[in-house]
């Protein structure tokens, strides 16, 4: 297996040849990324996002869950999360919050096509978790993929969302893949071209702000 789930901890774990992939479901609704880098025995993931609330979004009950520090699988517009969001759908009222809570898994062989799109085929070792949440003000469900490669040492990821509810629902912004990362240390690697001038490299160090290739 190279996906598990532990029901005790509410946490689940993705592992290639190389790496870890590791999330938690906080207070049963919220999927919170833990860690993703090389797997290595002696380092310990542990779920530790500042305990401490700046949003007004959440309930005295529970003062310590915070939007703006939680590194989610699925950041969500309008729900005290102010930082870049994954996912922005209007609903019949107007506005465009939305939060998707967790309602379930399954983990199974191979992989989903998707049709009308390109994919990398699935092998004899490809493995595939659905994380299953749902909105419940606009009723809209959405299905987050984790197909695992082993061999490959690459974890893909895609997103479906359905609307099972009586009103229209507008998707004004939908990322296939939403990854919060330690420290800011980091380098931007691209490949750009033209006809028959391609995959020229260029790296650069990532700055605040919004970067687009």
């Amino acid at each position: 297996m190279y996906i598990t789930y532990d029901l005790n901890t509410a946490r689940f774990v993705l592992e290639t040849k190389n790496t870890r992939y590791i999330f938690d479901v906080i207070e049963g609704k919220y999927p919170v990324h833990i860690y993703y880098g090389k797997k290595d025995d002696n380092i310990d993931p542990r779920s530790n996002p500042l305990q401490c609330s700046f949003s007004p979004y959440y309930t005295e009950e529970k003062p310590y869950i915070s939007p703006d520090t939680y590194p989610f699988e699925l950041p969500c517009f309008g729900s005290g999360d102010y930082r870049a969001t994954a996912i922005r759908i209007k609903n019949k009222n107007g506005d465009s919050i939305c939060q998707f809570e967790y309602e379930g898994y399954r983990i199974f062989r191979g992989r989903m096509e998707l049709t009308g799109l390109p994919f990398a085929s699935a092998d004899t070792n490809t493995e595939t978790l659905e994380l299953q949440l749902n909105d419940k003000l606009t009723n809209c469900n959405v299905k987050l993929y984790y197909t695992v490669f082993p061999e490959e040492d690459i974890i893909s990821r895609y997103i479906t969302v359905t609307n099972h509810g009586n009103d229209d629902a507008v998707i004004e912004k939908l990322m296939s893949l939403s990854l919060d990362l330690p420290g800011c240390n980091y380098d931007m690697i691209s490949l750009y071209g033209s006809h028959c001038n391609e995959r020229n490299y260029q790296r650069m160090p990532l700055f605040f702000g919004t970067q687009s290739i």
